[in-house]
Formats: structure tokens, sequence, C-alpha cells
């Protein structure tokens, strides 16, 4: 019965949705009610994603409601467990898009699909044009973004950006966002950082993270607004409440270093390492990292090696993160947190010198620590 119910409300869900042209508080209820049902159901996920990341009005922060990325994550994930083409959740899709009474929500949906589980770029490109000429406002987002980063087409920027203002006529907030981007960097159309403000500001009007964490680093470098710390440091407080993950670590890093023109006159360990944890279970590398310095130095927290040397593995899993190489390198020489591995912790410094490590780093690798770690590995050898 649970099987049956999560589709049949899914069905219902998507009906609300193209009755009224977008994603709304009925569908996103429906949605919720579905995974209520059967928190599995790949298509209701699919589905609450992309709700979320082109109306995140819609998120109840109360309840809370994950994050767009957590929910994209969750789908990949899953999707991952079985071949997609023989997942019955993705037959779903595929029976309601190929269906003579398809909608362009339908389509755009099979397209994401192929998108994010499949990486099929190209079948996701093919499905995601015919949603979008049918008017599906998320599906030429999708399509922007495509061009964008030349995924199942050819890399075009200026037309990517020419399809996120016609995305923006029509009100999508993700598309105010990338559009910034644009504006901002001067991406597929002359830079005018007044007009990046501007769209910034109707995105973050609708409490959308990435628009509130941008025009953040906007007023705290006084970029195309006069230069205003507890302005920015109020826009971060509000991207990290919205769950964004660079908000979260930029939030911690204030508290970590203090900023008396934002407002934060003394260094707070404690509420540092707090964030630093909500950031880093949130995805951001470099709070992984930093989390793993306070908890190897009981900074903050109390002092646990093997915590520490848990979350510099986490950093590298990650993102190869070269400082996160150099910390769990430093924890095998010295048998911190793990077992003492002289070998391991040259791989560790070597592969952290070839992924970025600054000039300083190197050398201190190459001329301080890399020799004593060859005296250690020889008369081991020897012994």
């Amino acid at each position: 019965q649970t099987e049956m119910a999560a589709p049949q409300v899914t069905r219902a869900a998507l009906e609300a949705w193209e009755a009224a042209g977008a994603a709304n508080a009925q569908a996103a209820l429906l949605l919720r009610e579905a995974l209520d049902a059967d928190p599995r159901f790949l298509p209701a996920l699919l589905a609450l994603r992309s709700a979320f990341l082109h109306a995140p009005s819609l998120r109840d922060l109360g309840r809370p409601d994950p994050t767009p990325e957590a929910l994209g994550e969750a789908v990949a994930r899953a999707g991952r467990i079985a071949r997609p083409d023989r997942h019955p959740d993705w037959r779903f899709l595929e029976a309601l898009a190929s269906d003579a009474a398809a909608t362009p929500t339908h389509t755009f949906l099979a397209g994401m699909w192929l998108y994010l589980v499949e990486e099929d770029f190209t079948g996701a490109v093919a499905l995601l044009s015919k949603a979008a000429a049918a008017g599906s406002v998320e599906a030429t987002f999708n399509i922007a973004r495509c061009y964008f980063r030349g995924d199942g087409i050819e890399k075009d920027i200026a037309k990517a950006a020419e399809l996120y203002c016609h995305a923006v006529d029509a009100g999508d907030v993700s598309s105010m966002v990338n559009l910034g981007g644009c504006y901002e960097c001067g991406e597929g159309v002359e830079k005018d950082l007044s007009r990046a403000v501007a769209l910034y500001r109707s995105a973050a009007q609708e409490g959308d993270a990435y628009a509130l964490y941008n025009l953040a680093t906007l007023y705290q470098k006084g970029r195309g607004v006069p230069q205003d710390s507890a302005g920015a440091l109020a826009l971060y407080r509000r991207a990290a409440e919205a769950g964004d993950p660079d908000a979260l670590f930029t939030l911690a890093v204030y508290y970590d270093r203090s900023d008396p023109a934002a407002g934060i006159a003394k260094r707070d360990a404690v509420a540092a390492a707090r964030l630093y944890e909500r950031a880093a279970a949130a995805g951001s590398v470099s709070a992984m990292v930093n989390l793993g310095v306070c908890l190897a130095t009981g900074d903050g927290v109390v002092k646990d090696s093997a915590a520490a040397v848990q979350w510099y593995r986490a950093a590298i899993d990650a993102g190869a993160d070269a400082d996160a190489m150099m910390n769990l390198g430093a924890c095998h020489e010295h048998g911190r947190g793990t077992a003492w591995d002289p070998r391991e912790a040259r791989r560790l410094y070597r592969w952290a010198v070839d992924n970025g490590a600054d000039c300083a780093t190197e050398a201190l690798v190459v001329e301080e620590l890399l020799p004593g770690l060859d005296e250690d590995l020889n008369e081991d050898e020897d012994a």
C-alpha cells in the first residue's frame, strides 16, 4: 500500500505544479506527503529538490526541510544502487514523460533524472530542451546551466546568459542568482556589478541562500555597494540559517578570528567550532579541515585526535584538500589519532604538494619533513 501511495501522491503534486505553471505550496505539500509515505521514492525527492531550488520560499525551515543540495545528493546516491534504466522509479518518470498527455514538468523531471542520476548529459539536454520549448522555466534554467558548463552540448556562456535572462523574466529565482553571477564576473555579458546586486537582492528576497551569500560577499568587500561589515555579517547569518555550507563556514571564520567592524569584538572558539561542525556536516570541505584542527588542538571543543583524523579523511574524500593531506600526514608521522606510519605520512605529504600546497608548505615538506621520514624508514628497514 505504501509503494502505491508515493507514486499516486507524486502524480497529484505534479498536476498541481503544472496547473500553476511553476512549483507552488500545494505541490510542495503533496511531495512531502509522498516522501512521508516512502522516503526513498526518487521522483518525489527529485521534484522536491527542484521545487526548493527554483522557489526557495517553499522550504519550511522550521520543519526543517532539507536543502536542495541534500535532496540532489540523496537522489544521486539512491539512484546509483541499481542501473538507472532498470530502476522502478525511473520507469515511473519514463512512463510519465513518454505518455501522450505528458506535461512539460514530466519531461523536465525525466531530463533531470538523466542529468543527476545517470549523468547522461546528452539525453538530458534532449529532454530538457523539449520541456523548455513547451514552457518549463525550470528546464530553461537547466539548459542554460548545460550551456554554461558544456554538459551534453557545446559550451556557450553567452547563450547561457541569454537563457538565464529569459528564465528571470519568468520569475525563476535560481536564474536570478546565476545571471547575477554572470554580471558579477562578466561571463557571457558585460560586467555590471549594479545589475548583479539587483539580481541577488531579488533572489534574496525569496530566501535563496546562494543569493544571500553572494550579496554578503559584495557588502563585505564593497563591490557594487558601499562596504558594510555588519550588513555582510547579517546576510551571512541569513544564508547560514537557510543551510548554505559556505555561509556557515564564513560565519565560523568570523567567530574564529573576530571582526570588531562587524560587531564580533572578541574571538569565540566555542561558537566557531560549533559552526565549523554544522558547515562540515553540510558538506564544506574547508570546514572539515578547520574542525579537524579544532579537535586536534582542543580549540573550542574537547580534544579528540581520532575524530580529527576522521574529518581530515572526510575532507580528502570530498575534495582532495591539500591542507587536510598535510594535517593527516602529520597525524601519521607522529601517531596522533591514528597508527604511526611514516610511509603513509610521506605519501600524504607528497600528495599535498601535488594538489596545491603553497610554496612555504612545499618547502617545509621537501626540505625538512621528507628527509627526516626517509631516515625513519631506513632505520625501520634496517631493524
